[in-house]
């Protein structure tokens, strides 16, 4: 479940990269993919760790008390740990088949940009 989940955010990714190339906005790339995947992390953390779901995000009171322990050290090494194998799993993919659709199609297009 681990492997298909990451395959899934890895996927919307390449979505989003391939849309932000599109209109332009490759400088962009970057920081729209860390910030993502920061605020996903955190979430992770929320969900596996404080237990808290969407419907949770209602109550200010539960939220404010979360991100307050979301600043002690050990719940910060969790999100970040969880944000650097995520992200870097992420990466991984995202080369790998980077590298196999230039081999496939050797058309000299970046292999995540549209076709129109």
């Amino acid at each position: 479940l681990f492997a298909l989940g990451i395959l899934g955010y890895t996927y919307v990714f390449a979505l989003v990269v391939a849309d932000l190339r599109r209109y332009g906005h490759r400088r962009l790339i970057w920081p729209v993919v860390v910030t993502i995947n920061m605020a996903c992390a955190f979430g992770v953390w929320l969900g596996r760790v404080r237990r808290l779901n969407s419907w949770d995000a209602a109550h200010p009171r539960m939220m404010a008390e979360a991100v307050r322990r979301a600043t002690n050290p050990r719940a910060a090494l969790a999100i970040a740990l969880v944000f650097v194998v995520v992200g870097a799993a992420s990466l991984i993919i995202i080369r790998l088949t980077d590298r196999a659709a230039r081999r496939l199609h050797r058309s000299g297009r970046p292999p995540l940009s549209p076709q129109h």
